[in-house]
């Protein structure tokens, strides 16, 4: 009778448990902010200078391990002037520092 019951069903039941996966060794370690990052971009922002308007986009450079973004602006993502990149890298680097690992998405 208590395996019918809807009422004793309930009272009885067990709570799931969620599973969690295996992190990456990377996300787990214990390091300063900013030594492995993740780097992505976002879409076409349309910038406007005086009459001119042009596509701009924005490089965010994300720490694995605290989650912390920062974020750069990049005038050009072109496959002929890489530089766009380059230049935000560089002033990512002058103001985080070395990083160890880079993760491109």
């Amino acid at each position: 009778m208590i395996r019918i019951c809807l009422i004793c069903k309930k009272c009885n039941a067990k709570s799931a448990d969620q599973l969690s996966g295996q992190l990456p060794r990377d996300r787990i370690s214990q390091s300063p902010p900013f030594q492995i990052v993740g780097i992505d971009f976002t879409g076409a922002i349309l910038v406007k200078d005086k009459k001119e308007t042009h596509k701009s986009y924005v490089a965010l450079f994300t720490c694995a391990v605290t989650r912390a973004v920062h974020s750069e602006l990049v005038s050009d993502m072109s496959t002929k002037c890489f530089c766009g990149f380059l230049l935000a890298l560089r002033r990512f680097l002058s103001r985080r520092g070395n990083c160890k690992v880079n993760i491109l998405r």
